[in-house]
């Protein structure tokens, strides 16, 4: 749905920087993004990306099993 309605998805893309702005800036290992809007799916790397923009947010992540 989201690429229907114009979004470019980056699977497996490691983020160097984000430049927060009226226009964000997303930096790479390989190029540089602009984009009126940013959505970031880091998973258990959530903690560290937010703190590249300055946010200290106390998240701990957690391994969860299930056996069947």
């Amino acid at each position: 749905m989201a690429r229907n309605n114009g979004a470019m998805i980056y699977d497996n893309t490691r983020v160097d920087e984000i430049i927060p702005g009226d226009i964000v800036t997303l930096k790479t290992s390989g190029d540089t993004y602009r984009a009126k809007q940013l959505i970031l799916c880091p998973g258990p790397w959530a903690k560290p990306m937010l703190n590249m923009l300055g946010l200290e947010v106390p998240l701990k992540v957690n391994q969860i099993h299930n056996i069947i």
